[in-house]
């Protein structure tokens, strides 16, 4: 989790980290409650993410915002659906929940040839979620409907709806007083090695991104690290 609280959020978008207060047994993959609130500035339709492997990735978006909670659907919700795209960068599609542990990607080219194994991001056509962020992998291909003028996938989520325990909500407003964080790097390879010391996260992460072009950071009054290097931190000692 620390490595992942490394990340920088979006532009425009302020990172709050919560905790999962509550969960529904019954229907295990269709929301949860977290301990944030409108108290801390969280608002309905923020974008949800978890750390996985090193990384952030999508989990859901917020639907019902109280004092000193929220609800956050969950990805895998029958009622969840966010715009898509393969790793290879041309086909685009509409990722939606089956409230069970895969998702289902519709409306994908019917002439393409489609593998298993693919990465699956979120496109920049997405009304909630930032662009390039890992939804999952291509679990299985279906087989071609003849009645139907697309194809469809099942995709194995990258966020684990079993393990889910701290999240981070990209809120549109801060609370009060509260500083604007730097630009967002987005960042698809997991952390291969790291160390801590004294507060500071050390990797040697090596970073692959999807043939995709997306959205340019805000410029900031404080020089960004490269893309290659979202998850290193300088050592001050080292630097100088």
């Amino acid at each position: 989790l620390r490595r992942a609280r490394v990340l920088k959020a979006p532009s425009g978008r302020f990172p709050a980290w919560v905790h999962v207060m509550e969960r529904d047994p019954i229907h295990w993959y269709r929301s949860l409650v977290v301990d944030a609130g409108s108290d801390r500035g969280v608002s309905l339709n923020d974008p949800v993410l978890g750390p996985r492997d090193g990384r952030l990735v999508a989990v859901g978006r917020v639907v019902d915002v109280r004092p000193n909670t929220s609800t956050v659907l969950l990805l895998t919700d029958e009622l969840s659906a966010a715009a898509a795209y393969l790793s290879s960068g041309t086909l685009e599609g509409l990722v939606q929940g089956q409230d069970g542990p895969r998702l289902r990607m519709n409306y994908l080219n019917a002439e393409s040839q489609l593998s298993e194994g693919a990465s699956v991001y979120t496109s920049p056509t997405s009304a909630t979620f930032p662009p390039d962020v890992l939804i999952g992998r291509v679990a299985r291909v279906n087989p071609r409907d003849p009645f139907l003028t697309f194809q469809s996938v099942e995709i194995v989520p990258a966020a684990d709806a079993s393990s889910l325990q701290e999240l981070m909500i990209l809120r549109a407003r801060p609370v009060e007083g509260e500083a604007k964080p730097p630009a967002y790097v987005p960042v698809f390879a997991p952390i291969s090695t790291s160390t801590a010391t004294a507060g500071v996260v050390t990797s040697t992460a090596t970073v692959s991104r999807p043939r995709r072009r997306s959205a340019a950071p805000a410029p900031e009054k404080t020089p960004e690290a490269p893309a290659d290097a979202a998850f290193e931190a300088v050592d001050p000692a080292a630097a100088q």
